[in-house]
């Protein structure tokens, strides 16, 4: 299983440079801004860079960057009494949604039936969506908006007109719910939009889920019931994540703690429709650890989502898939982070705080692997385990997205210093049958040295595990041109070998090919014969005979022979084939034969 054929993006938290990088980990393209990220950064399909960006002094927006780096548009949203923050959505039509801080002061919060004891600063975050639509270089307008602050319940105040029964209105939020804050209620920190369906998914950290709601009303009706696609203007059509934040008492297990990147699965992509979030685990009952978990949202064969009864909270029951390391506590990122699906099925993870990107299976097993080289944004030697390298968010673009069309995409180099550098690997002949001897070929080389280049194959249960050489011995033509060479025997009865090389350096560092661990590099076999059954052996009067059941169909055949009962097995010339038999002198022969039906 190999890794998706694409590129990746991410932005260091504390660099004004967005990365973007081969599977080899090679620099390909690089975006230099004046700004750090807040937090969220997309390649758009004309191949224009859109970025959040944050100011030393409070200023809080979007840029977009051509490929070439030029800004063509940089908007600031903020405010006193709001600002944008964490993530961004680049939609079709060219706007954006942006995640915005909404600052309510302790006067609106009471009149909307907060318990004034718990309200212990003069001012409490919330949260609002807004649509901007770029109109100039530098502005932009507001074309759309939602807010929570309109989509509140609560049962301590009969006086408020939002008085009401909380579980019997899931759509809306409990404003008493986690009343012990200081300022920050709910912690957005993640945007996604469904074009096909015209919502938009939000992620609440501190609440512990996400977020459906309908963007086809206007802003009227998103402040309201009703109105949009969905009849229920802007309440919350469909929530997950933890129960408790509307009381209900039936399957009310809380299955995120402090997630982040709650996005769909993309149309077109195994699984599409879904719903994936990085879960990060903080203060989870059985223990400090993080997950990818994906869900699929219970809807009616309309395609409504299916809304509770009183008491009862939104279905499934349970995720419908769950990445987990092995133990669980391999992979635990406390903030940031995300993950998504990916055309080939696999899944794309960013551990943000470790800076660890890596892609797995559906079957949980990682097929690319890569660690951010930077320690407060200056390179890292090959080898050390680099720290303070927080990533927010990666993403993984398809060789074939637009964006890289007509660009120049040749490697610019690594990241880190000194690193083993493998310009390329392959195997001959390129289509091999199972009597064939295949030679793998890499060009490796480094600053300090290569000490060893270890080649790994598989094939079937089998393993062999040998050393590649650059002496000009076998099928390595020229001594220390940086060329390795290897030569895998043939394998009779294999269809199939997948391998990778281990390289270590004099400096005792140690590289991967294909990269970062990924078993990926194959060849299958040409398979062009069988093995023949009830083979007899026998030894008299000088001469060593066998003798076999014909094969249907074949009538060409080859022996081969070996000292060794698994190894070193070559082409027995020595003998003379009479129909299903062949013979050989005793004193030339060999211990262990077998032999081949060649079709």
């Amino acid at each position: 299983m190999t890794g998706l054929d694409g590129y990746t993006l991410y932005a260091p938290m504390d660099l004004v440079t967005t990365f973007l990088v081969d599977n080899y980990g090679r620099v390909v393209h690089t975006w230099e801004s004046q700004y750090r990220p807040n937090l969220g950064v997309y390649l758009l399909e004309n191949g224009n860079l859109a970025r959040t960006i944050m100011t030393s002094d409070g200023n809080y927006g979007v840029e977009i960057m051509t490929w070439g780096g030029e800004v063509v548009w940089k908007y600031f949203y903020t405010d006193e009494m709001y600002y944008q923050h964490h993530d961004i959505e680049p939609l079709p039509n060219g706007n954006f949604l942006l995640l915005v801080r909404d600052i309510r002061t302790r006067d609106e919060l009471i009149n909307a039936g907060r318990d004034p004891a718990s309200i212990s600063t003069a001012r409490l975050w919330l949260e609002k969506i807004v649509e901007i639509q770029p109109t100039g270089l530098n502005t932009g307008n507001v074309i759309w908006e939602w807010s929570v602050y309109d989509h509140l319940i609560q049962d301590y105040d009969a006086d408020k007109n939002n008085y009401g029964v909380v579980n019997e209105h899931p759509e809306l939020m409990d404003v008493n719910f986690t009343p012990y804050v200081l300022r920050e209620w709910l912690h957005a920190n993640a945007i996604d939009y469904n074009s096909n369906l015209d919502q938009i998914v939000i992620s609440q950290r501190n609440i512990n889920e996400f977020w459906i709601i309908d963007h086809s009303t206007t802003t009227v009706e998103a402040t309201g019931h009703s109105g949009g696609n969905t009849g229920r203007g802007g309440d919350i059509i469909y929530r997950w994540g933890n129960p408790q934040t509307y009381r209900a008492q039936i399957n009310d297990e809380q299955n995120f703690f402090e997630q982040h990147d709650a996005r769909w699965v993309e149309e077109g992509f195994p699984g599409e429709g879904n719903i994936t979030v990085f879960n990060n685990g903080v203060n989870r009952p059985d223990g400090y650890y993080s997950t990818v978990d994906e869900i699929i949202p219970d809807i009616d064969q309309n395609g409504n989502y299916i809304i509770p009864l009183a008491g009862s909270s939104f279905g499934p029951e349970y995720q419908s898939w769950i990445y987990k390391d092995f133990p669980p506590t391999g992979m635990y990122s406390s903030q940031i982070s995300g993950a998504h699906r990916l055309q080939n099925g696999n899944t794309i993870i960013c551990e943000g705080i470790s800076g660890h990107l890596f892609e797995v299976t559906s079957g949980n097993n990682i097929v690319w692997e890569y660690i951010v080289p930077l320690k407060f944004g200056v390179s890292e030697i090959q080898g050390e385990i680099p720290s303070e390298n927080r990533i927010f968010r990666c993403h993984r673009y398809k060789s074939d997205y637009p964006a890289f069309e007509g660009r120049d995409m040749k490697p610019q180099g690594y990241i880190e210093i000194n690193p083993i550098i493998v310009e390329g690997t392959y195997h001959a002949p390129e289509n091999p049958t199972e009597l064939d001897e295949v030679t793998i070929t890499s060009k490796i080389y480094d600053d300090s040295g290569i000490t060893s280049a270890m080649l790994y194959a598989y094939y079937g249960l089998d393993s062999l595990i040998v050393s590649m050489n650059d002496s000009g011995i076998g099928n390595d033509q020229t001594p220390n041109d940086s060329i390795y060479t290897v030569t895998i025997p043939a394998l009779i009865g294999v269809d199939k070998v997948n391998y990778f090389i281990k390289i270590i350096d004099g400096s005792a560092d140690t590289f991967i090919d294909p990269p970062f661990g990924s078993i990926d590099y194959t060849f299958s076999y040409n398979l062009t014969s069988a093995i023949p059954v009830n083979i007899l052996i026998s030894n008299e009067e000088g001469l060593l005979t066998l003798q076999w059941d014909p094969v249907p169909g074949i009538s060409t055949y080859k022996v081969y022979s070996s000292d060794e009962p698994y190894n070193d097995f070559v082409e027995d010339t020595s003998g003379v084939f009479q129909d299903q038999s062949w013979t050989t002198i005793s004193s030339n022969s060999k211990k262990f034969y077998y032999v081949v039906a060649v079709k």
